[in-house]
């Protein structure tokens, strides 16, 4: 019988690391998502294995590489919403037409859940803790 962990988390998709009596343990050699995973895990099952979440995501081996990783992914995911908006504030800064006050607000709460989850990051004393930190973005303007 082999242990099958459920990998979530990962960057690429979800995988599973499969660890067998006689073998090394492995990551399964392909990421899944929604459909394919419950087909995965379905088969696992029915072949006798044993399936279970995984606590500790493969990519993020000690707690130093968790937070660098999950903090990279925090600024990349504030600055992806940023950006667009970003010329609106150039805009305003030369002397143009004034950025409308509902998207100064956003903004700066796109800022502040930056931050906040950043540090929550900072703060967290271990990788699962880490890589349980979402941030809870504001609701773009219409």
């Amino acid at each position: 019988m082999e242990i099958i962990d459920i990998v979530l988390g990962n960057p690429e998709g979800t995988q599973a690391r499969i660890t067998s009596a006689d073998g090394p343990e492995r990551l399964s050699p392909w990421p899944c998502r929604g459909s394919l995973l419950r087909e995965a895990v379905e088969r696992w099952l029915a072949a006798g294995h044993q399936v279970r979440p995984w606590q500790e995501p493969p990519y993020a081996p000690d707690l130093a590489s968790a937070r660098t990783r999950r903090l990279a992914d925090i600024r990349r995911a504030a600055h992806g919403l940023l950006t667009p908006s970003d010329y609106l504030a150039l805009r305003a800064m030369e002397g143009g037409a004034a950025m409308p006050e509902a998207i100064r607000q956003w903004r700066t709460a796109v800022r502040q859940a930056s931050n906040q989850a950043e540090t929550a990051v900072a703060n967290a004393v271990s990788v699962v803790q880490v890589a349980a930190i979402d941030p809870q973005w504001p609701t773009e303007p219409a």
